[in-house]
């Protein structure tokens, strides 16, 4: 009988080596009722189902394998990275507590919990679990990565760029870390390097759609290089095509770029414009969501009050606007002061509304916010959080941080939807600028939000510059955002070019250029490429730019 079983158990194991998860996940749930005390049945089913990428539907496979051995270690870590990845953080953190005495010496056990903050977005405390974890096994492959990410999410892209480097030193095709290594040394600005990486990740895989993009925007590429990026590009078309893999309609943003280079503006449009539809289908945004979350927090009687303000800590100065406004260039204008930090773009007040829907105060607000802050250099008085779409909770942030700055960046609508339109940002959350409706959809209720907050908190609370007026008189507006944000005059600021802070965004290598004004009433040469976005803008609300 035990032959019989091992001899299942090596079938499914080989199943799932060879690809067939479909088939490993029924022999194995089979093997489960036939075998209810064997623990490896149920293991063998969560796996097939990993692999499916369906780490939900594994969980309560790993958990009964947990069930029959609750102390054996694999069986805990499986329960947990399923549980992290379906996001049961509630349960993962039970888990991981119920067994932190007997694994507090396991580094992957503080693997996990970096893994589990870095899911929640959390990422000093991943950085520092991660950093516990190599302590306790130096040079360990995933510790490093999982620090590197964080790092790269607290905008510490030279220590996460250490860190992708000492994995691709023990593995110098390792995927994650070359595309890691090369995001990092773009953001800091090393373009050349960035550049290498890139053609790199091609050279071992010809279909790297995510190198591809890169490349086809990179500045600097020279004639023999474009040629090998159109290779490139056309053989990835072929073969993802042949195969009707999802990912090839990311490619018509490749195709755009380098249509822009060649200087056939019509060919890319249309490029873009097929990219931008295929993109709107895949990841259809939910405007009637969004139009009910702005109703109802305009719809609010009172100010929001906070319970709990703390002022122990450096002046937060929050930059917010449309995104492509110029947040990122008033980031690194006010971070080149030598005692700000830039943080760039922390998602921290974000994920406080996604879990309080109600909105009903501020409370916690304060408490959450400081746990997710990155550690700050010494010295420091103050720090810019540049994220764009904090302009929907600017009450709650007055009230939880009364000692912080606002500044909201006006910038022409239609320059910022040119900017949005030709970029692919990929994530769920910038969904809308697919489709030039819901583009001139979110802009208008922008103008709501930011029209309201400042009704209720007033024109001195919440600071407002024109990018226009700074891209075109810096001298003169910078000393007056200086002021604004209580801080002593640093010439510094005058060069936000120069400033050596990593930068993660779609404008990480416009702001290493000097502040110019050659993207002001951009719009005009793309005026009916932008009709559909410009037909829906509410002239009210706009009546400054229209």
């Amino acid at each position: 009988m035990a032959k019989n079983t091992q001899a299942e158990i090596h079938k499914i194991i080989t199943l799932l080596k060879t690809g067939k998860s479909d088939i490993a996940l029924k022999k194995a749930i089979a093997g489960a009722k036939k075998h209810p005390a064997n623990p490896i049945f149920p293991q063998m089913a969560g796996a097939a189902l990993v692999a499916r990428k369906k780490p939900g539907a594994a969980a309560p496979h790993f958990h009964k394998s947990y069930k029959i051995k609750p102390d054996h270690e694999e069986f805990q870590d499986n329960l947990a990275r399923s549980l992290i990845s379906s996001g049961q953080i509630e349960s993962a953190d039970a888990l991981l507590t119920r067994h932190a005495e007997a694994r507090n010496n396991s580094a992957t056990y503080h693997n996990l919990w970096a893994l589990r903050h870095l899911h929640e977005k959390y990422f000093q405390k991943s950085a520092d679990a991660a950093s516990v974890a190599l302590q306790l096994q130096a040079g360990q492959q995933e510790a490093l990565l999982l620090r590197a990410k964080a790092f790269t999410d607290l905008l510490q892209s030279d220590r996460a760029l250490l860190d992708f480097e000492a994995v691709l030193s023990q593995n110098p095709t390792h995927v994650e870390a070359m595309e890691g290594r090369a995001s990092a040394l773009a953001s800091l600005g090393k373009v050349e390097e960035a550049k290498r990486q890139y053609f790199d990740l091609l050279e071992l895989d010809q279909t790297h759609v995510l190198a591809l993009q890169v490349l086809s925007g990179l500045p600097g590429l020279s004639e023999q290089e474009l040629l090998d990026l159109s290779e490139y590009l056309r053989h990835a078309e072929k073969e993802l095509t042949k195969k009707k893999d999802e990912r090839t309609h990311k490619l018509g943003f490749a195709r755009y770029e380098l249509a822009m280079r060649q200087g056939d503006d019509a060919k890319a449009m249309h490029h873009l414009a097929e990219a931008k539809a295929h993109a709107a289908r895949h990841s259809p945004f939910d405007d009637a969501a969004s139009e009910a979350k702005c109703r109802s927090i305009l719809a609010m009687a009172d100010l929001p009050c906070a319970s709990d303000p703390d002022y122990a800590m450096p002046r937060p100065i929050f930059v917010v606007g449309l995104p492509r406004s110029g947040t990122t260039l008033l980031e690194m204008i006010i971070s080149a002061h030598s005692a700000v930090q830039g943080c760039g773009e922390m998602t921290a007040v974000g994920g406080w509304a996604n879990r309080n829907p109600n909105l009903n105060s501020a409370d916690g607000l304060s408490r959450t916010y400081r746990s997710q802050l990155p550690q700050m250099q010494e010295g420091i008085v103050g720090f810019v959080d540049k994220m764009p779409a904090n302009f929907r909770y600017l009450g709650y942030i007055s009230a939880a941080f009364p000692e912080s700055v606002i500044i909201n960046v006006n910038r022409d609508p239609r320059d910022v939807a040119l900017s949005m339109w030709r970029k692919n940002f990929g994530s769920i959350e910038m969904n809308y600028t697919n489709d030039q409706r819901h583009m001139a959809a979110e802009a208008n209720r922008y103008r709501k939000y930011v029209n309201y907050w400042i009704s209720q908190l007033g024109e001195e609370r919440v600071y407002s510059v024109v990018y226009e007026d700074l891209v075109g008189d810096l001298a003169r507006q910078v000393p007056k955002i200086a002021e604004a944000c209580g801080l002593e005059w640093d010439s510094a600021m005058l060069k936000p070019e120069a400033n050596t802070g990593a930068v993660k965004t779609a404008s990480r290598f416009q702001v290493r250029q000097a502040v110019h004004t050659g993207s002001v009433k951009a719009w005009e040469r793309s005026a009916k490429d932008l009709q559909v976005f410009c037909d829906h803008l509410d002239p009210d609300l706009w009546a400054h730019y229209l």
